[in-house]
């Protein structure tokens, strides 16, 4: 009987932040499975003043406006499987997240998304996933309220080896992460 090794998935978690509560999922996701982390930034910071960044983001949105963002050091070739993070704008994925997207070519690659928010649940951020990333091998979606702990006792003991066995070939979703929000 041969058995074929199996090999470690190469992750990355390519996210948009303002507040934080992304990056804690990225960082969780980081903690769970050994990801990669790559953080879009915009040239141009939004304001800290969250009644001001979302008139911003609002009038961005409604006039097709895309915000230059920073170069990503991010080489595709390197990752098996890509996270993509956004905090939920308006109903929709972060802008500078899907500029970032348009961007690199990610058709090889298998794709996990996910979003934070405050209240809003899920609302359209899968949709412009989708629509952004269409023909490409997409996993399920993750929608996460808030921040994400990842020191949390419950994290550390399911996430690793939940996380490690949801990002493989027989099961490419975020089903088993039990990740806990605040």
């Amino acid at each position: 009987c041969h058995h074929r090794p199996r090999l470690r998935r190469r992750i990355a978690v390519v996210y948009f932040t303002k507040t934080g509560n992304t990056k804690s999922l990225a960082e969780a996701v980081r903690h769970m499975t050994g990801a990669a982390l790559f953080r879009v930034e915009t040239v141009e910071p939004y304001p800290e003043s969250h009644g001001s960044a979302t008139e911003i983001v609002k009038d961005e949105l409604q006039r097709g406006v895309i915000r230059p963002i920073r170069p990503l050091a991010f080489n595709p070739d390197d990752y098996d499987v890509v996270v993509l993070a956004t905090p939920t704008w308006w109903h929709h994925a972060a802008m500078p997240l899907q500029t970032w997207i348009r961007s690199v070519d990610l058709s090889a690659k298998k794709i996990l998304t996910a979003n934070t928010h405050g209240g809003g649940g899920l609302m359209h951020t899968r949709e412009a996933f989708e629509a952004l990333l269409a023909g490409r091998r997409l996993g399920t979606h993750l929608t996460v309220y808030g921040a994400v702990r990842p020191q949390d006792a419950k994290v550390r003991k399911t996430a690793v080896s939940d996380a490690r066995n949801t990002i493989t070939d027989r099961n490419p979703t975020w089903r088993g992460l039990n990740l806990p929000t605040v």
